[in-house]
């Protein structure tokens, strides 16, 4: 049976600003941690993308595990300002592996994958459509996953406070429709040193409802679970994304409704985020 991976529908990133006073020619400047949480600024830069995930289902009283690792390099493009900057996602190269009978799946019509809409400085994406190279919009995980590449931040927020973000998302997972209702608690957590500078450190938590129906391999399956993460961030005071990591565990049921058999899923990943040079 194919295992199901569901993609965290919010990967939470952000940052939290310096402390400290800053003393200049006997001038002393205010610290970057007492001024409020900047929200993105146009940018345009490459990403680098590594996720490993650990997999174990059982089924008829025998347990498999699989490994199961990816790596992307993203290009990004904020253009424009507020009320929201003209964002561009594009998949520029994508590689994966599997111990899963079978191996990895093919990815190369991933690539090129195009995703144009709009952000505003809090992170919110609208009006977004994907497109693959053929011209057609994919509902695939990836690109869902993608269009939560930059965590949610809350304009003006000062350091130890706490703000929440829902969001819902539709993928088809290896013939699954999927739905995926994530509830994410971000917190200001404060400075941080990040690619060589002061950057905002911004902490998150986060608990993803799972479930769905489809067919696969000739089985009519339906699909249910939860998974929670961590994740830590951060950007630059200029409002840069800089990148970071999450640590991911989820717990899946897989029913092959003809059979009336349950086939539970663990999974344990993690996620890093790197904005290059």
């Amino acid at each position: 049976l194919t295992t199901y991976l569901p993609q965290e529908s919010s990967v939470p990133r952000s940052g939290s600003f310096v402390r400290g006073l800053l003393v200049a020619g006997g001038v002393v400047l205010p610290s970057i941690a007492s001024a409020q949480l900047p929200g993105y600024a146009p940018t345009s830069g490459k990403y680098r993308v590594e996720t490993q995930i650990k997999i174990a289902q059982s089924m008829m009283g025998q347990t498999q595990e699989f490994d199961n690792a990816s790596k992307q390099l993203l290009s990004v493009v904020l253009a424009g300002g507020a009320p929201a900057m003209a964002r561009t996602v594009v998949l520029d190269s994508m590689s994966s592996t599997s111990s899963a009978p079978g191996g990895a799946p093919d990815v190369s019509a991933l690539l090129g994958l195009k995703l144009i809409g709009k952000m505003a400085p809090t992170g919110l994406v609208t009006d977004e459509k994907a497109v693959d190279k053929a011209g057609t919009e994919p509902k695939t995980p990836i690109a869902q996953s993608l269009k939560t590449l930059f965590p949610r931040l809350r304009t003006g927020a000062k350091v130890g406070d706490s703000w929440v973000d829902t969001s819902t998302s539709k993928a088809n997972q290896n013939g699954i429709e999927t739905t995926t209702t994530t509830v994410t608690t971000y917190t200001y957590a404060g400075d941080t040193t990040a690619a060589g500078g002061k950057a905002a450190k911004v902490t998150a938590s986060a608990i993803a409802k799972v479930s769905g129906k489809g067919n696969a391999q000739g089985q009519d399956l339906a699909l249910d679970g939860e998974t929670k993460s961590s994740s830590t961030h951060d950007v630059a005071p200029a409002g840069t994304y800089l990148g970071g990591s999450t640590s991911v565990e989820a717990a899946l049921n897989v029913t092959v409704e003809a059979m009336g058999m349950v086939i539970p899923i663990t999974q344990k990943g993690t996620t890093k985020i790197e904005r290059l040079p």
